[in-house]
Formats: structure tokens, C-alpha cells, sequence
């Protein structure tokens, strides 16, 4: 029982980092940092690094697009 209440309350944990980070990714692509977005897109990828979950693959496809969207302004 322990150790399930372990699994459960880590499962938990993560999922509530995960949707703070998500904020802050989606907080600056709103306000169109794309620096900062990126920085907080590849966080999030390593928050989550299994890349058969959906939350990696959302993570990835956004900082597709913001760095691609950097390379635009940078040029």
C-alpha cells in the first residue's frame, strides 16, 4: 500500500509541475517571447521525457513552431 500511495502521490506531483510549467511555455508564447518560450517548451520536454506521451509530443510541436518563429526574427 505504501508503495502505490508513493506512485500515486509522485504521479501527482508531476502532473502539477507539468501544468505549472505548461503555464509559464504558454504564458510567453502568448506575449510573443519566444525566447522565453522555448527556454520554458524545453523544460517542459524534460519534465516529461518519454516521447510517446502526448504532453512531450505537444511540447515538441510547440517549440517547433516558436523556433521556427525565432529564426524568422533573427533573420
Amino acid at each position: 500500500n505504501d508503495i502505490i500511495a508513493g506512485f500515486e502521490a509522485a504521479e501527482n506531483e508531476l502532473e502539477k509541475r507539468y501544468q505549472e510549467q505548461r503555464f509559464r511555455a504558454d504564458r510567453a508564447i502568448n506575449l510573443s517571447d519566444w525566447t522565453a518560450a522555448a527556454k520554458e517548451l524545453r523544460i517542459l520536454r524534460e519534465l516529461i521525457p518519454d516521447r510517446a506521451d502526448s504532453r512531450n509530443k505537444e511540447a515538441a510541436r510547440k517549440l517547433l513552431d516558436v523556433e521556427n518563429r525565432l529564426s524568422k526574427t533573427r533573420r
